[in-house]
């Protein structure tokens, strides 16, 4: 394996933690090298089957031409804000990826990743020794950003001492004037550093604090911070990844933004979060360790990329054009992304010729139907069985993928569409249904879906005119899908349904079409009463914010008329603040006639719906008599806002925008709202389709 690094990272060594777990498996050749080097003409190696980037992610199409077996480790700091175009480019690489957000994001530009998250191993590291004084370590890494330290002192105005190590990354940036931007009165508790002769001195200054503040807004792993969440420090972070994918707010750090103020806590409290901290740590190393095995059979299974093998024009044109796009990167992200569109051909055909070739045979396939003169086609699963998907919850899980939305988006990054004519979707439903077809938001065409896939036709009336196409599916709003009868009679339940979920339309009239027993003449949703029955204090009077004070608490939910309820799917809407999205432990205790139980609990994942409005899909299998709802488990001690939960029942006919799909090798099933197969998109101008 030839493993390509940053250079950087000779100082660093952010990457030995990785590299270490890879030599049990691979015999490993390391080359350092700057991300301004021209990979196309730098000396390497050329004797190694698998190639494994870390961090330069751009270069990862230098060795997808070269047909190697290319793994991918993005950083979030760095490839963040890359378009969708970059990754589509690189869709025959596998990627390790160490942020949720950037792995989910691969996942919808169809690529193939595994989401990784590191933690070191709390041993290595003293614990903190006591709070009784507020000692705060800085290193102002990016004077110029909003974290520097006029943010420190902003967010800490009360402290006893701060360490500032002033050494920003970029040496043609100033350091901040600490005379300048701490008060007066707090500047002889200010201690300055410019660099440590060696690491113990840095060492000895660090454990003599107690909190942590984080040097950069962003990012890719964070070996800085999770070091001090290691030592029982309580860490203060930007709100951004990776900070906000280890820290849960105000349990085992602090989370903040460019409009946060003072952060009001009490060194009582700070010394909750920094043992917190460290036990996250503890028993996130335990699952790190137990991930090294998958971590192996990922790089191990990784493909061989596949480019055109037709003559050497073919391969000068792919190889010039991609030396550009490379070349453009070191020119600044808006450079890059204008090289991606107009390259848009030759990173087509680096991103899914591999896929191509498993539909086709490889020699049937030749360069000029990658240029639009023929009919380009989409299929779902082929290749290396990547997905693509746009919105939706739970895209980065396991095993499934779920859309809980009105719409659910696809970005289909296809190349050139601009003779395009006719599009042909092939998809079913579990049951008949219609979905809207929306192109850039406008309606172009509905399919009618019944339980067979079918082929289904849709004339455009203009010729598409970009190479990355956004195609919206839509469920038409409930309450023109489920209205029947004459018309003044459902004009007259819109003014009696001040109740209204959304855009679903009067449920209460329509439940009988949503699988509602006619028995049952309650109106909907049902709003839940909060009592907090154990483990639980409002944290502020009359605002819903509730603070978690053991290891078992529990809301009864009181509900107006009673129960019991019917045995049913529901969607469960919170109504609150983003918090609520951090329950991981969240769940549902039923009483169906016996108290409640574990045997009768229902694990609850929210994901937001909108500003404040978090929701769930929760099943019932019996009729329920009573409800618990407990927030959390065991050691986390969340604070959270909830104003109230509300209930509204679901069924498997006309379910307004819930989609359903296994990842991998998919089958309809009862949860699916529809499946597609295909898409092509046809050119009338020319004969023949692939």
């Amino acid at each position: 394996m030839l493993v390509i690094d940053h250079n950087f990272h000779t100082k660093t060594n952010s990457f030995d933690f990785l590299v270490e777990i890879l030599v049990d498996r691979f015999e490993i050749k390391r080359v350092y090298i700057s991300p301004e080097e021209n990979i196309f003409s730098a000396q390497l190696p050329e004797d190694y089957e698998y190639v494994l980037i870390l961090q330069m992610d751009w270069m990862a199409s230098f060795f997808i031409m070269k047909e190697k077996k290319v793994i991918v480790v993005p950083m979030y700091d760095g490839s963040g804000s890359m378009p969708d175009s970059h990754w589509g480019m690189l869709r025959q690489a596998r990627f390790l990826n160490f942020s949720m957000t950037l792995h989910s994001e691969l996942l919808r530009n169809g690529c193939e990743s595994l989401l990784l998250k590191y933690f070191p191993n709390p041993d290595r590291f003293p614990c903190v020794k006591d709070f009784a004084s507020r000692r705060v370590f800085f290193w102002e890494r990016a004077p110029n950003s909003s974290i520097n330290v006029k943010t420190v002192a902003r967010i800490l105005p009360h402290f006893d001492k701060l360490h500032v190590h002033s050494v920003p990354d970029d040496p043609c940036v100033a350091p901040s004037p600490i005379d300048e931007v701490i008060p007066e009165n707090s500047l002889k508790k200010v201690s300055v550093s410019k660099w440590f002769e060696q690491r113990t001195d840095y060492l000895s200054v660090l454990e003599g604090c107690n909190v942590f503040v984080s040097p950069r807004i962003a990012e890719g792993i964070g070996h800085s911070f999770l070091e001090a969440m290691a030592r029982g420090m309580a860490v203060i972070a930007y709100d951004l990844p990776t900070h906000n994918e280890y820290i849960y707010n105000y349990f085992n750090g602090i989370l903040f933004d460019g409009s946060s103020e003072a952060v009001g806590v009490t060194d009582i409290e700070l010394e909750k979060i920094g043992k917190n901290a460290r036990e996250t740590v503890r028993l996130g190393y335990e699952k790190w360790k137990s991930s090294k095995k998958e971590l192996l059979d990922f790089v191990l299974g990784a493909k061989p990329s596949l480019v055109p093998g037709g003559g050497k024009g073919e391969a000068e044109f792919l190889l010039n054009s991609v030396e550009k796009i490379n070349l453009a990167y070191s020119r600044g992200i808006s450079t890059y992304s204008v090289a991606l569109e107009k390259y848009a051909l030759p990173r087509l055909i680096l991103g899914d010729w591999r896929d191509a070739c498993s539909l086709v045979p490889a020699e049937s396939i030749t360069h000029s139907d990658r240029r639009g003169d023929q009919n380009i086609n989409i299929v779902f699963g082929g290749g290396n069985e990547a997905e693509f998907l746009g919105k939706g919850w739970s895209a980065s899980e396991n095993g499934y993928r779920a859309a809980i939305s009105e719409s659910a988006e696809l970005l289909l990054p296809i190349g050139r569409v601009e003779d395009v004519r006719e599009l042909v979707i092939e998809a079913r439903a579990n049951v008949n249904r219609d979905i809207n077809v929306l192109f850039d938001e406008k309606l172009i065409g509905k399919l009618s879906l019944t339980d067979e896939f079918a082929a289904h036709h849709i004339a455009l009336s203009t010729p598409l005119g970009k190479s990355d196409v956004r195609i919206a599916l839509q469920t038409p709003a409930f309450a023109e899908t489920t209205r029947q009868g004459p018309k003044q009679d459902w004009q007259k339940a819109d003014v009696e349904a001040s109740d209204a979920v959304s855009n679903m339309g009067p449920i209460n009239r329509f439940k009988r079409f949503i699988g509602i027993a006619k028995s049952d003449s309650r109106r909907f949703p049902l709003t839940f009463t909060l009592s907090p029955n154990n483990d639980l204090r409002g944290a502020r009077e009359n605002e819903g914010v509730w603070e978690v004070t053991g290891e078992d608490p529990q809301f009864a939910l009181l509900l107006k008329g009673g129960f019991p309820l019917e045995a049913h799917k529901y969607y469960l809407r919170a109504r609150g603040d983003r918090r609520i999205l951090f329950l991981q432990d969240a769940c549902l205790y039923l009483d169906v006639g016996c108290g409640f139980s574990e045997a009768e609990r229902v694990d609850v994942r929210f994901c937001e719906e909108g500003p404040g409005v978090y929701v769930s899909v929760c099943k019932f299998e019996k009729p329920v008599q009573g409800l618990r709802f407990d927030p959390s488990a065991g050691l986390a001690r969340p604070i959270f806002m909830l104003h109230e939960l509300q209930l509204v029942p679901l069924g498997e006919e006309n379910v307004p925008g819930i989609s359903w799909t296994q990842s991998a090798g998919s089958t309809l099933g009862q949860r699916a709202a529809f499946e597609i197969k295909s898409l092509r998109f046809v050119n009338h101008a020319c004969q023949g389709s692939r």
